[in-house]
């Protein structure tokens, strides 16, 4: 069920009209590994933490999605861009997914730049919240 999850995060990120959050990364933005010397900025997201609780009304599944930004350097510019677009995007957002009746996001952990060896990094944890129909 955990791909659903993720299959219905792609699509809200990949389908936002005009210059959207993967556009501004110049569609460099992978799930759990980007490939080896990929031009920066890029993000890498993955699924960290699922849950499953049960309750009166069916089964709720909790999943923690850390999105990590790295930049160039010179600037953390796009990646504070890219940042603050991927919150507009996602934080408060309904999203489909097979098997569940909505996904709703969360933002739980804001990122701030960092800049270690020769680029900058930003990481963003967002939670992911649904309920089960089948």
């Amino acid at each position: 069920m955990s791909s659903a999850i993720l299959d219905a995060l792609w699509t809200k990120l990949a389908t936002t009209s005009g210059s959207g959050f993967v556009a501004d990364l110049g569609g460099r933005v992978w799930l759990d590994l980007a490939p080896d010397d990929e031009a920066l900025p890029l993000c890498v997201y993955s699924g960290t933490t699922t849950r499953f609780e049960r309750s009166v009304s069916g089964i709720d599944h909790t999943m923690r999605v850390v999105f990590s930004l790295y930049d160039s350097a010179d600037t953390n510019a796009d990646i504070v861009a890219a940042q603050n677009k991927l919150r507009s995007l996602l934080d408060g957002a309904a999203l489909t997914a097979t098997g569940y009746d909505r996904v709703l996001c969360q933002l739980r952990s804001r990122g701030v730049p960092t800049l270690q060896d020769d680029s900058w990094t930003l990481s963003e944890e967002y939670e992911l919240r649904g309920r089960l129909t089948t």
